[in-house]
């Protein structure tokens, strides 16, 4: 298993979880121009998306099902660059198992906007689909 790609693709499920829980509010965060963070609570088992323009809670063991490890914390923070370019670096740590962490950068526009997009093969993977969505997930990812 390729840990570092494991941790990009977790942020884009992150995103898509979030935006499956509560699809307005989660538009309006992205699209707002400003920095957000996902964090995770191990208490409550729970992500949580924060901007300034709100939160939002889900559940996120889907996105992290790749890793085989449970889950001690998740941190991820994003900034807003140009033309819906989201970059984001990030650390996930486990439980007997040392932290790892990643960047990168994605298109909100595209996964928000595009059904054909990134955002729905996630979605499709998570699902088990098909070997062959992970591969397309692999290629968009920066």
């Amino acid at each position: 298993m390729n840990t570092k790609l494991e941790a990009k693709i977790s942020v884009g499920r992150l995103i898509q979880l979030s935006y499956a829980s509560n699809q307005d509010m989660t538009a309006k965060i992205l699209d707002s121009g400003a920095s957000f963070s996902i964090l995770y609570n191990p208490s409550t088992d729970e992500f949580k998306l924060t901007a300034e323009a709100g939160t939002v809670k889900f559940g996120g063991k889907k996105a992290i099902q790749g890793f085989g490890f449970k889950l001690k914390k998740a941190s991820i923070y994003c900034t807003n660059g140009d033309g819906g370019i989201i970059k984001y670096t990030g650390s996930f740590s486990f439980y007997g198992v040392a932290t790892i962490s990643t960047r990168g950068e994605f298109d909100v526009y595209a996964l928000i906007l595009s059904c054909s997009g990134w955002l729905c093969q996630a979605a499709r993977f998570l699902n088990s689909r098909d070997a062959q969505i992970r591969s397309q997930i692999e290629d968009a990812i920066r």
